[in-house]
C-alpha cells in the first residue's frame, strides 16, 4: 500500500511539473512573439515604414516623451516617420538589448541619420516599453536623450531670464 501510494504521490507530481512546464513553455512562445514582431521596428525606420501596420493594433496609443497629444495607431508613427525622412538620410536604427514577459516588451534603441541641413551625423539612444494585445501592439511607452542629441547639433539650451520682481519676490532663485 505504501508503494502504490508513494507512485501515485510521484504521478501527480510528475503530472503537475509537466503541466506547469508546458504552460511555461506557451508562455516563452508568446514572449518570443513578442520579441519577433518588436525585432520589425528597425525595419519599420530604416526600409519600410508599412511595417508599422504589423507592429501596431489600430488603437494602440502611443506615449513619446511626455508629447501630450493623443497619438494613436500605425498611422501616426507613419506620419512620424515620414517627416524624419524628410530631415535625415542614411537612417539605420538598432535594438540593443531587448527583454520580454508576459505581455510586455521592454527595449534600448539607438537611431542614426544624417541631418540634411547640417550634413551633421545625428545619434539618438532611448528605451521603449511595448503592451501586446491580440499579438500587436496596443500600448507604447517611449523616451530618448533628445536633448543631448540637440546639444549635440549645436542647440544650446538657455534658462530663462527672471525679471527683477520675480527675483525679488523669489529668496531661492539661482538667475541673477
Amino acid at each position: 500500500m505504501k508503494k502504490f501510494v508513494f507512485f501515485t504521490v510521484l504521478l501527480l507530481f510528475s503530472l503537475s511539473g509537466h503541466y506547469c512546464n508546458n504552460e511555461r513553455r506557451t508562455d516563452m512562445k508568446l514572449e518570443d512573439k513578442h520579441k519577433s514582431i518588436t525585432m520589425l521596428v528597425p525595419a519599420m525606420y530604416n526600409e519600410d515604414m508599412n511595417k508599422a501596420d504589423e507592429i501596431f493594433h489600430p488603437q494602440c496609443i502611443h506615449h513619446i516623451n511626455g508629447i501630450t497629444d493623443k497619438i494613436v495607431g500605425p498611422e501616426a508613427i507613419k506620419q512620424s516617420i515620414a517627416e524624419i525622412k524628410k530631415m535625415f538620410s542614411e537612417i539605420k536604427t538598432t535594438i540593443d538589448d531587448i527583454l520580454a514577459e508576459k505581455d510586455k516588451v521592454a527595449f534600448r534603441w539607438t537611431w542614426k541619420g544624417k541631418n540634411m541641413l547640417s550634413g551633421k551625423e545625428s545619434v539618438l539612444h532611448g528605451n521603449t516599453v511595448f503592451r501586446f494585445r491580440d499579438g500587436k501592439v496596443i500600448e507604447e511607452w517611449a523616451i530618448d536623450d533628445r536633448l543631448r542629441e540637440m546639444q549635440a547639433q549645436g542647440f544650446t539650451l538657455t534658462p530663462p531670464q527672471a525679471s527683477e520682481k520675480n527675483h525679488q519676490e523669489n529668496k531661492f532663485s539661482s538667475y541673477k
